[in-house]
């Protein structure tokens, strides 16, 4: 256990870092932006936000809360993205706080954000515990997801809306989890650009992209939580890594 624990912690340290050291993204796309380029920097934009729905992946008991913090990331720009290929991105990621509350009849409330990188992300949602199995441990507990939310820049505007399904194991003390959905993303450009295929502030495109992930969650200590997961977006490869209390 503490063997377990200790990886997961470098790994964690590791997402961190990579968000930290991370290019800004959003000045880049004020710098390079062309139209052909809006689609795909939306996919990649989309599936980070997405990925965060998995922060737990389980369903919140009543009366009950989680608060937590989430790093998610890709590792490399999708192979479309040039916007963020031709600036030298490497891996990239953001971090997002997240709380939520558990509701009678196996509900519960989520919200989340952050202001970095000169963006503000805000965002919620709903979770409805589908089934829990507190007896049966080899049976998962199945939740689903809905969130929207709104990430804000002097250079864009991105309405996210995505939907989740996630199975987990609650097993003592390591709890794996498997997580599908699907992220559909507004990018809107406050900006102008001549380059390419020009763009006019107010100009947007929208897409939709199916992701899937695989993750553990270790409980070191009472009320207190890590986690890890590897995401299937778009073709790319995408990371999370968290930590939290729930009560």
């Amino acid at each position: 256990m503490k063997k377990t624990s200790f990886a997961l912690s470098i790994a964690l340290l590791s997402v961190l870092c990579a968000a930290d050291a991370s290019a800004n993204i959003f000045d880049d796309f004020g710098k390079r932006l062309q139209g052909e380029y809006m689609k795909p920097f939306a996919r990649d934009i989309g599936g980070l936000m997405g990925q965060a729905d998995f922060h737990s992946a389980r369903p919140d008991g009543f009366p009950g809360a989680d608060i937590g913090m989430v790093v998610s990331g890709q590792f490399k720009p999708a192979d479309g993205d040039k916007l963020l290929k031709d600036a030298g991105v490497g891996a990239f990621a953001l971090p997002v706080a997240q709380a939520s509350i558990g509701l009678p009849a196996n509900l519960g409330v989520s919200v989340r954000g952050f202001s970095a990188l000169g963006a503000t992300w805000i965002g919620g949602g709903l979770k409805y515990g589908i089934a829990k199995h507190s007896v049966v441990k080899f049976l998962p507990d199945l939740t689903a997801m809905a969130y929207y939310d709104v990430l804000s820049h002097d250079y864009l505007k991105v309405k996210h809306f995505s939907m989740s399904l996630a199975a987990s194991f609650d097993l003592p003390v390591v709890k794996p989890y498997l997580g599908v959905g699907f992220d559909n993303t507004k990018l809107e450009s406050k900006v102008a650009s001549s380059a390419g295929s020009a763009v006019l502030p107010g100009d947007s495109v929208t897409v939709t992209e199916f992701r899937g992930t695989a993750g553990v969650s270790v409980t070191p200590f009472p009320f207190a939580y890590m986690f890890g997961g590897a995401s299937l977006l778009h073709g790319s490869v995408g990371f999370t890594g968290g930590l939290g209390v729930t009560f």
